[in-house]
């Protein structure tokens, strides 16, 4: 929480204060390259009017552009212009844990998971396309035939070659969520886990 009353326009006004007390002393810019988000509208907006000064059309809109360069220089030069909203990873799983929870079985969730989490880490969109072509596949194929059978293997090879802390943050997911209960014994509501510093990137 940023401000006991969570509302855009709140979060707003003490971001601006924050910047402009900033601002005064040090004369420069307050500027950060990349804050966190739990997924909050309201403190997303607020991050993007106080620091960038656009809306969540515009960041959009801009992010869009930016995931369709090739050239990570290019990137990276586009994105110090102005400040990167990320959610974190931890919230991120959980949320998608959670989502398919009754729609699927122990097998097919975790690898629903670990499918995910390769999207999670996509830094274009050719490869989004790529791999979300491959999990749609997967899942959506009415019989298991030799088309089934490649993207299940490339499917399985993309996870098991992704980074070590994806691996190690779906694995607490997963085990928070096939143990963990409330003291009622329903499903556990709370997104905490320690899945490090991995974000997941929206600039």
């Amino acid at each position: 929480m940023v401000t006991s009353d969570h509302t855009t326009t709140s979060i707003t006004n003490m971001l601006r204060h924050m910047r402009e007390k900033y601002e005064h002393k040090y004369k420069e810019d307050l500027r950060f390259k990349t804050i966190v988000s739990d997924f909050s509208w309201a403190t997303m907006h607020a991050i993007l009017e106080v620091f960038n000064r656009e809306t969540i059309e515009d960041y959009s809109k801009r992010i869009f552009d930016v995931s369709q360069l090739t050239d990570l220089v290019a990137v990276d030069r586009s994105l110090r212009k102005k400040t990167s909203i990320t959610s974190c990873v931890s919230h991120t799983m959980a949320r998608f844990a959670r989502s398919v929870k009754k729609v699927a079985n122990e097998d097919q969730r975790t690898l629903a998971m670990y499918g995910f989490s390769l999207l999670l880490n996509c830094l274009d969109l050719n490869s989004i396309g790529n791999v979300f072509r491959i999990i749609s596949f997967v899942f959506l194929s009415k019989k298991q035939n030799l088309s089934f059978k490649k993207n299940f293997d490339d499917l399985n090879q993309l996870v098991e070659t992704r980074p070590i802390y994806v691996r190690n943050c779906v694995k607490q997911v997963i085990i928070y969520n096939n143990q963990a209960k409330d003291d009622d014994g329903e499903e556990p509501t709370s997104d905490e886990d320690n899945c490090g510093d991995s974000q997941d990137k929206f600039g």
